[in-house]
């Protein structure tokens, strides 16, 4: 993972407005996400992540990383304005979404609103710059089920592949099967 981390840092992202808020983070992140709520939830831990740490974003490069097959899974990189470099990759199996129940009740109405929660997991590598101008490498994550923990270091090995092959290979890949309109920097 630390070796995925440095590969991916040495391309440059994309720079966020100092002034950025949470609508623009979501449209960057909106891009890679299939539903605008896996985009709002990510947006959301995003943003609460660094502030809890008392940073803002300086850049940040959303993508989808596509494992041959129909389901993507987004992944962020980003800095933070005290040097830190990050790359977090999620899964997020169902979608929230809010059903009506079919069924009366005793009193003839019709049911509750019956929501379907998503269940999320992330795996999150950070370069963390230390007091002595050394790099600390932390490895965070969170997984809803413990299969997760798998699937999510089955993707980070797959993303370090896709980051050494050629750039033709990638938008062979990546651009030519209607994944829009991909630059050469992704």
């Amino acid at each position: 993972m630390p070796k995925l981390l440095k590969l991916l840092s040495h391309r440059p992202l994309p720079e966020l407005d100092p002034m950025h808020n949470e609508q623009s983070v979501f449209h960057a992140i909106s891009g890679a996400c299939m539903t605008s709520s896996m985009a709002t939830i990510i947006t959301k831990l995003l943003l609460m992540h660094v502030q809890a740490r008392g940073v803002r974003l300086k850049t940040l490069r959303v993508n989808p990383l596509h494992v041959f097959s129909e389901h993507s899974y987004p992944v962020l990189e980003w800095t933070e304005t005290d040097g830190s470099k990050n790359i977090t990759i999620f899964y997020i199996e169902g979608r929230k979404e809010c059903v009506q129940s079919h069924q009366d009740n005793k009193n003839g109405s019709k049911g509750k609103q019956k929501c379907i929660q998503c269940r999320l997991s992330w795996l999150m590598l950070s370069i963390i710059k230390t007091d002595e101008d050394r790099e600390k490498i932390r490895l965070n994550w969170s997984v809803s089920h413990l299969s997760h923990v798998r699937l999510l270091f089955h993707l980070a090995q797959h993303l370090f592949g896709v980051s050494q092959w050629s750039k033709e290979d990638k938008l062979n890949l990546y651009c030519r099967q209607n994944f829009g309109d991909c630059e050469l920097t992704e």
